[in-house]
């Protein structure tokens, strides 16, 4: 970090504090990826499963996701910014910027990682043999189709409203507005991650940097969208890995997933994201029963 200028803030902020841009009844991002880490610790010990390595992995990785709480990065690597206050200025504030980026970079591919494993389990009975992230987008369309899931449509939209620092390829262009068309949001949703993480991992997203900087700049590395969009494309991945772990629970299986006693899986799987209810002093999950509509807008209440 650059000398004489105290850090202010965790590389973390913009992932663990963002909120959506209008309210929205789901819990924090790291609430809901805790949440969905007990659930694949929960469908490890229900065992049905002949690939249970998977969960395993799927575990691993959200846990570790979840542990991170900041990481430092100096973009001064030559150290010549001391001699001049406005080179100062301007790599502290680079220095977030990037370290906000490597953040959003590690926890979304390790979110990723897990959402390739929950796709292995998903496909078993299929025998599909693509990719891990073209079968989870063609599993998707597949097993939900046009079915719905709770604020799905708002997380998915959101993460395209984000979308910065790549261009998405033709082929991707035309499948997204295709499944939006035919209301398909988990596939939509599946497509558009793979392209984003093919971005990020082949070295075609641009690296961020400060639009000003200084004591009277009014930038926020917290707003760009080259930042929000990991709060926003992780939030979509976790759901994702969601409705493929409801696919793979039996009726009469029960998982607490870290609430205070067991519940129904499939309708815990659901819900995972949303928050509690408060019932006559008990907490309760908001939707009791799936499929079912509830709310004044349609659109983010629908379940499959």
């Amino acid at each position: 970090m650059i000398t004489g200028l105290a850090k202010h803030y965790l590389a973390l902020d913009p992932i663990w504090q963002t909120e959506f841009y209008r309210p929205c009844e789901m819990i924090p991002l790291r609430d809901h990826m805790r949440r969905v880490y007990y659930a694949a610790e929960g469908l490890l010990d229900l065992g049905h499963s002949s690939e249970w390595i998977q969960w395993q992995v799927a575990s691993n990785y959200l846990f570790l996701a979840a542990s991170l709480n900041d990481l430092s990065a100096d973009t001064d690597i030559d150290g010549s910014s001391m001699w001049c206050n406005p080179a100062a200025e301007f790599e502290y504030s680079h220095s977030e910027t990037v370290e906000k980026h490597l953040a959003g970079f590690i926890v979304f591919n390790m979110v990723w990682t897990a959402y390739e494993a929950t796709v292995k389990v998903a496909s078993l009975p299929y025998g599909m043999n693509e990719p891990a992230g073209a079968r989870g987008k063609k599993l998707l369309e597949e097993l939900i189709g046009g079915g719905h899931f709770p604020y799905l449509r708002q997380a998915v939209f959101e993460a395209l409203i984000l979308k910065s620092g790549f261009k998405l390829s033709d082929r991707c262009q035309r499948e997204i507005d295709k499944l939006i068309n035919l209301g398909f949001f988990s596939a939509l949703g599946a497509e558009y991650l793979r392209e984003f993480r093919n971005a990020l991992v082949h070295g075609d997203l641009n690296k961020p940097l400060p639009t000003d900087w200084g004591g009277r700049s009014r930038f926020r590395s917290d707003d760009d969208p080259a930042i929000r969009q990991f709060h926003a494309n992780i939030r979509v991945a976790l759901l994702l890995i969601q409705i493929l772990m409801r696919s793979t629970v039996n009726v009469d299986d029960e998982l607490s997933a870290g609430l205070s006693s067991p519940q129904p899986a499939e309708t815990l799987l659901t819900q995972l994201h949303c928050k509690l209810r408060d019932q006559n002093g008990q907490l309760e999950l908001p939707f009791q029963d799936a499929p079912l509509i509830m709310g004044e807008d349609e659109d983010l209440f629908y379940l499959y």
